[in-house]
């Protein structure tokens, strides 16, 4: 507790001093002041310099203390691999992944169709990639703050607790210097009063911590390109399954004109009828290429490929 001092003279604004004399020589000042109204400020002057300046550098280095970054952030890589995509293709450029052997039946043409071991596999790996960053509150600074919490707690209660022991007489002024507006106050008023401050921060303190140590970690990514691996199987293998050429339309083009086509069928085999009006005389060709192909034939059978050449004899 502390006071300012108002006097309620209007005649002087200033505390009167009445000299005490004993006989002819003054032995002490007597002060006397008027009637006081309590202030709610607080200050640090009444306490003794020894235990002052210990107390404000315990503070201060408790605040410094938890005065560090409040949340840490971690960056990881974090990687995804997708199923492999495979692919047949070509050993060489000028391979042939398909052989075809056809014969003639009268007005019919015969044709087998098969894989050759011409190719590779081809798997492509791709990983998807991203950025990680996780935000989540610093263990250090949690623990500087609840320390921190500590030491204001534990100074409070001490002031408090020694508040009760201290000089509770109101003294006045600095040095014996007392004005108008002077700040009156005991000691054991600022212990008291500087205990409950203490305590009020050091809770302040304490509930934030508990706070900040419960906030949920936030998490953000990013895409980063994506990783693209190839691999190519060392050994060469057929160009696909019989059953992959089901579907393929076959055109059979006779050289003096004329074009018939005919369907593949599960086993590799296919059948084109000529025209019972065409005249087979012996010399003429047939020239097979593939007209189409479906969406399981692999990507090495194109459209136009050829397939060979028949020559053609007498038909009746």
């Amino acid at each position: 507790m502390r006071a300012r001092c108002e006097f309620h003279d209007e005649r002087t604004a200033e505390a009167q001093v009445r000299p005490a004399v004993r006989g002819a020589a003054t032995v002490r000042a007597q002060l006397v002041t008027g009637p006081c109204r309590a202030v709610g400020s607080m200050s640090l002057d009444a306490l003794p310099i020894r235990i002052r300046m210990p107390v404000v550098v315990a503070l201060v280095s408790s605040l410094g203390a938890s005065a560090c970054s409040g949340t840490i952030t971690s960056t990881s890589i974090r990687e995804t691999a997708t199923p492999a995509t495979k692919h047949v293709r070509l050993a060489r450029p000028d391979a042939v992944p398909l052989a075809a052997s056809w014969k003639q039946d009268g007005y019919r043409l015969h044709g087998r169709l098969a894989f050759t071991e011409a190719c590779r596999t081809e798997a492509v790996h791709v990983t998807r990639r991203e950025r990680v960053e996780e935000t989540r509150p610093n263990p250090t600074y949690t623990t500087a703050g609840y320390v921190g919490a500590g030491v204001f707690l534990a100074t409070g209660i001490g002031f408090v607790v020694a508040a009760q022991n201290q000089d509770d007489t109101v003294r006045c002024g600095v040095n014996g210097d007392v004005r108008h507006g002077s700040r009156c106050t005991s000691l054991a008023g600022a212990f008291q009063d500087f205990g409950f401050a203490t305590l009020a921060i050091g809770a302040g303190l304490l509930i934030g911590t508990i706070l900040h140590a419960q906030r949920t970690p936030t998490v953000t990514t990013a895409e980063l390109p994506a990783e693209r691996r190839v691999t190519v199987t060392p050994t060469v293998h057929a160009c696909g399954d019989p059953s992959e050429l089901e579907g393929i339309t076959v055109l059979a083009e006779l050289s003096d004109g004329g074009t018939w086509s005919g369907t593949v069928d599960s086993q590799g085999s296919v059948t084109i009828e000529l025209s019972r009006n065409l005249v087979l005389h012996g010399d003429q060709t047939a020239r097979f290429r593939i007209a189409s192909v479906t969406e399981q034939t692999p990507k090495v059978v194109k459209s136009g490929m050829p397939l060979g050449e028949l020559a053609l004899t007498r038909a009746r």
